[in-house]
């Protein structure tokens, strides 16, 4: 495979459908996405219903959030998930409409090219049917959560720019490095009492403005960049601990092995049993196709929960922290400048590399400080400030044109264009016995803007809720905000349990589905029992 680039949506048709490395999606529930491609949209109506709920949740943004009980790691270790599972390339609209905007003056040509996928978003003409979005959205991910993410088909992979991500001996990943104080001239050296971190090796190999990983969308934040890191460390450590005992030719696959049966365990043992608790252990025969394929109600709609979870801020470290040595936190916008396709923050002495007073302090992101530092946001009706501007090429023109800058514009308009049935319909197509469903006055109540339910009400939203904003509902209603509702979290662990069981080389299928890290060499060698998150990023070496 080739390294995922951030703009992955910018494949035209053509180039998709002939492209054999790619995986399709599938609908878990196909009847539904059916009846719903035969909703009449002629007059426009839904379509401007939604862009008009979009803006009203936006209008939320800045009042106070509420915290959740949820340590803020669940945030970002769910976006590299995500980012494991889901590549999506190509986009239904991209010949229909986002070539027809060409001529309109609303969007440059770079727009138009550089993001169809967003472009298509403007129009509310649909696809012409189910089949349409099947064969023309596919899926760069063939082997959903095994780390193609982190390791792409490792040093022998058939792309230069995936094997240049390895040392020489093709079984550790090259590190980057961070700037120090003595790399800055006199003008851009922070204050003395400024801490840096004695560990350069502490971010992701960086040049040309494009961060050097296998998937650059890792790069979206400084959070989840660094957690990125934290796996290639993993993966390095792990390799040198197995090297005595492992023939050099097998080094780097038995080291990904076990890097990802942990990785695999952690998902399914730690973050499922933090966001759907005893959800999993309900899950007999999972609701998902025999071909491995990613369901579009989970990455369209289900799997974008974790939108509500991001904060404003963080207590980043010590130096953008409690101890407010330069500020006492870390805005969101911060962490989305110090990214590669941002330039450093466009400070030209950092070369392309992160400064190390802005190394992260996983402890702060971690329940090891009871409690956290840094909760995640409850899982509810807001999105942080910030997310109603997310950064991209030519944003301007973006956020003027369709709101495209908003993320929750964008959850409901994808919903939309996939045809993704109501959050009450998929409930009710799940059937499972004693399963809630909000009513129409529970869903006007999760919404705390009156404006938002005379939207919800007129336009029978209340009753038939796009699935991202009904999930969404039940998560604050029913879960409290601190865990997905009962149809959220059905879909989520229906399709992770799915995946994995599909594969013959996953957690639960090795050993007879019991292994547990107990039966890892890294224990068996004689290092301790890694079984979370905590204990992952312990041995990656980046807990301070």
């Amino acid at each position: 495979m080739s390294v995922i680039l951030d703009n992955h949506g910018a494949v035209a048709n053509s180039a998709v459908t002939g492209n054999s490395r790619m995986e399709n999606y599938c609908y878990m529930f196909h009847q539904l996405a059916e009846a719903e491609s035969q909703r009449d949209e002629s007059s426009g109506r839904h379509f401007e219903a939604l862009q008009n709920l979009s803006a009203e949740m936006d209008g939320l943004i800045g009042e106070t959030s509420v915290q959740s009980d949820i340590p803020a790691i669940y945030t970002y270790f769910g976006q590299f998930m995500n980012h494991d599972m889901s590549a999506p390339v190509g986009t239904p609209a991209f010949s229909r409409t986002a070539l027809r905007q060409k001529d309109s003056h609303l969007f440059s040509q770079s727009v138009i090219l550089n993001n169809p996928d967003l472009v298509s978003l403007v129009s509310s003409q649909r696809p012409p049917n189910v089949s349409w979005i099947i064969d023309n959205i596919k899926n760069q991910h063939l082997m959903p959560l095994t780390l193609d993410s982190l390791y792409g088909d490792g040093p022998a992979d058939a792309s230069e720019d995936i094997r240049l991500l390895f040392q020489a001996d093709g079984a550790l990943f090259k590190i980057g490095q961070t700037v120090t104080q003595s790399d800055l001239s006199d003008i851009t050296k922070s204050p003395a009492f400024v801490f840096h971190h004695p560990d350069r090796n502490r971010d992701i190999p960086r040049g040309e403005n494009q961060a050097k990983i296998a998937d650059q969308r890792n790069d979206g934040n400084l959070i989840l960049s660094q957690l990125h890191l934290a796996l290639m460390l993993f993966h390095n450590n792990t390799a040198e601990v197995l090297r005595p005992h492992t023939a050099k030719a097998q080094l780097f696959t038995a080291t990904r092995r076990v890097v990802t049966l942990h990785y695999q365990y952690c998902i399914v043992n730690d973050f499922l049993n933090r966001l759907a608790p005893g959800v999993k252990e309900k899950i007999k025969n999972p609701i998902l196709n025999q071909k491995g394929q990613v369901p579009f109600e989970f990455t369209t709609s289900a799997f974008r929960f974790g939108h509500s979870m991001i904060s404003s801020s963080y207590d980043f470290n010590s130096n953008f922290g409690k101890e407010n040595k330069i500020k006492n936190e870390a805005k969101l916008f911060e962490l989305f400048k110090f990214t590669s396709s941002a330039n450093m923050n466009s400070v030209a002495e950092l070369k392309g590399q992160l400064p190390d007073h802005w190394v992260i302090d996983w402890n702060r992101f971690l329940d090891s400080q009871r409690p956290p530092t840094n909760t995640a946001d409850r899982i509810d009706t807001r999105v942080a400030a910030g997310m109603e501007l997310l950064p991209g090429p030519s944003l301007p023109e973006i956020k003027i044109v369709g709101r495209l800058s908003s993320i929750c514009a964008r959850n409901l308009k994808r919903g939309y264009h996939r045809f993704i049935a109501s959050g009450q319909k998929i409930g009710k197509a799940l059937a499972l016995e004693g399963m809630p469903i909000l009513s129409n006055e529970d869903v006007c109540s999760a919404f705390e803007s009156s404006s938002a339910s005379v939207i919800l009400r007129q336009n029978g939203l209340d009753g038939d809720t796009p699935a991202w904003a009904y999930f969404l509902c039940e998560a604050k209603l029913l879960g409290k905000g601190n865990k997905l509702g009962p149809v959220c979290a059905m879909i989520v662990a229906n399709t992770i349990i799915g995946l994995l069981q599909l594969d013959d080389n996953s957690v639960l299928r090795v050993n007879g589905g019991t292994w547990t890290p107990k039966d890892s060499p890294l224990f068996k060698i004689g290092h301790t029992e890694i079984s979370d998150i905590s204990g992952l990023l312990q041995f990656a070496g980046v807990l301070n």
